[in-house]
């Protein structure tokens, strides 16, 4: 595949009841106009979402412009740090820009759109957002968290982030399994000549974007510390006018399964 230029990486691990939420939004992508792939690592027991159902996927991927699915089984768990570096390996040669994204994440309708133009018309060298909407699926309530732009680096934020690829084929062999993001980011930041002049592009389309907590297993982690933190709330009928309403009906049928 010659002519990929955005590779969508998705690690998944006991996936299995949620990892429709990110296929569903990467369906539902709009105004691609340059071929993009997507590349999964995933181990295989009795949760994992299968390399089936995500090929029932592929027909509505591939009118968006997704040109190839790239799906690994793994025989046994691998700790996450090291399913990032994997992905950016799988990714297609000419691949110049990374976006990561998380199985019980809704991403926007614009995101591969607008993180493919952010890094076309500015030399950048990483994309994020400060601000988010955490879907409680078992209380059904949103969190809406907000952390000043300065602490991107120190791992505080990692929401709707992506880089350049040749930063996920260049991260370092790692057995860390938690706070990823932040680690993500700053291992990033330290490939650019030790951190020199990167440069970070916010987005503002986090309004549209919904990350969810209770059916996957780095989401479990999430939910005291947003719960304590941030004391604004809405309700997931709230975003009817952005976020389809089969994804909310969906989101509102897992609350029997989903744990806190």
């Amino acid at each position: 595949m010659d002519t990929i230029k955005l590779t969508v990486g998705l690690p998944m691990f006991n996936s299995k009841h949620i990892a429709w939420l990110a296929f569903e939004s990467l369906c539902n992508q709009k105004n691609i106009n340059f071929d993009w792939e997507i590349v999964i690592e995933e181990e295989q027991n009795e949760l994992m979402f299968g390399e089936k159902n995500v090929n029932e996927y592929a027909e509505r991927l591939y009118k968006t412009g997704c040109k190839q699915i790239v799906y690994k089984a793994l025989s046994n768990w691998i700790p996450l740090a090291r399913k990032w570096r994997n992905l950016g390996w799988a990714a297609a040669p000419t691949s110049q820009y990374f976006l990561i994204q998380a199985t019980d994440n809704y991403s926007q309708p614009y995101r591969l759109k607008e993180t493919y133009d952010m890094f076309s018309k500015a030399d950048m060298d990483w994309v994020t957002s400060t601000k988010g909407l955490f879907y409680i699926i078992k209380t059904e309530e949103i969190i809406v968290i907000d952390e000043p732009h300065n602490k991107v680096l120190s791992g505080y934020s990692g929401l709707s982030m992506a880089t350049k690829t040749e930063y996920m084929r260049r991260l370092p062999i790692s057995d860390k399994e938690r706070n990823i993001d932040g680690w993500l980011v700053r291992t990033v930041s330290d490939l650019k000549e030790g951190g020199s002049n990167f440069g970070i592009i916010e987005t503002n389309t986090w309004d549209m974007t919904l990350y969810t907590h209770g059916l996957n297993n780095i989401s479990l982690q999430r939910y005291e510390p947003l719960r304590g933190k941030y004391p604004q709330r809405m309700q997931l009928n709230d975003l009817k006018d952005k976020i389809p309403q089969y994804i909310i009906d969906k989101l509102l049928e897992c609350k029997s399964i989903a744990k806190l």
